[in-house]
């Protein structure tokens, strides 16, 4: 069974695959020149205060998400 939701939605510890990229051409050439490709394995480590950026981890690179930006990342979850 597999769920999908937002990167911004993803508890923390929670290991998941990035199905989608969203938004304007130029957010989409970013998150991919950063490793966050269609099909790459993420996981959120943690989430800072008040609505603060979330860390991530992709292809074994630890990257700080703003989490309007993450919210543009749709990731599939296996249950």
């Amino acid at each position: 069974m597999t769920r999908s939701l937002r990167l911004s939605d993803l508890p923390d510890a929670t290991r998941a695959e990035v199905r989608e990229i969203h938004g304007h051409p130029m957010f989409r050439s970013r998150m991919l020149a950063l490793g966050i490709t269609p099909r790459s394995p993420v996981r959120v480590l943690r989430r800072m205060p008040m609505g603060g950026p979330i860390e991530i981890e992709v292809r074994g690179t630890r990257l700080a998400l703003r989490l309007s930006d993450a919210g543009r990342i749709t990731v599939t979850v296996r249950a």
